[in-house]
């Protein structure tokens, strides 16, 4: 038999009977216990619970767009970082033999026939002169993105092309040009005659030797 006591309401003032077992499992209730919220019991573990995992997928669902966002951009910025190494590591050594010709911005062209083997570079060059065409032969080097060749014409000056690769977007394709400045190799000091030049046409890798 359980226990029933009594005890007064101290705002009605009326004397009222509950069961012992009762009050001891109300006022023995742990964490996970029963709670009477207006007028119904509730298992205050299952409500903290189910209030817990919504409150994690709020959070989530806040966080994962701009996670995303983070990931993608550090993707795409190591990417970008890594163009110029990849560049390098696929081209040991760059072909100028199909060059056809330098374009300078005094607006002469300068059309060459070269001949390469490995960074040293000869062959021919020409122009149109005043006086018609002239003529000149080309020695230098090509190494590494470094590009210097001297014409030495046969009216008797010698032009001398300093430059490097760069690369340029064009469509789809990233092309590779030789770009520069040129002097006259016995006016070094003679602005008049400085120019700046551009390869006429794109350049390539040189092939391995066998291909």
């Amino acid at each position: 038999m359980e226990d029933a006591r009594s005890y007064i309401d101290p705002g009605q003032g009326r004397l009222h009977g509950q069961r012992l077992g009762v009050l001891q499992s109300s006022s023995a209730a742990g964490p996970c216990g029963q709670r009477e919220v207006g007028g119904t019991w509730k298992n205050s573990c299952r409500t903290f619970r189910a209030a817990d995992k919504s409150m994690e997928k709020k959070i989530m669902n806040k966080n994962t767009p701009q996670l995303a966002v983070v990931l993608v951009g550090l993707f795409v910025g190591f990417y970008m970082m890594t163009l110029p190494s990849r560049t390098q590591a696929q081209c040991i050594q760059w072909d100028a033999r199909k060059m056809y010709g330098i374009k300078q911005s005094n607006n002469i062209l300068v059309k060459v026939e070269l001949i390469q083997r490995g960074p040293r570079i000869s062959g021919n060059a020409n122009f149109q002169g005043k006086k018609g065409i002239e003529h000149g032969t080309v020695l230098g080097y090509f190494r590494g993105d470094l590009f210097r060749i001297e014409i030495k014409w046969d009216y008797g000056e010698t032009g001398v092309y300093v430059g490097k690769r760069i690369e340029e977007q064009t469509g789809k394709y990233r092309l590779s040009y030789l770009v520069g400045d040129a002097i006259i190799k016995e006016q070094p000091d003679n602005q008049s005659r400085r120019t700046t030049w551009k390869s006429a046409v794109s350049i390539m890798c040189l092939p391995a030797r066998g291909n």
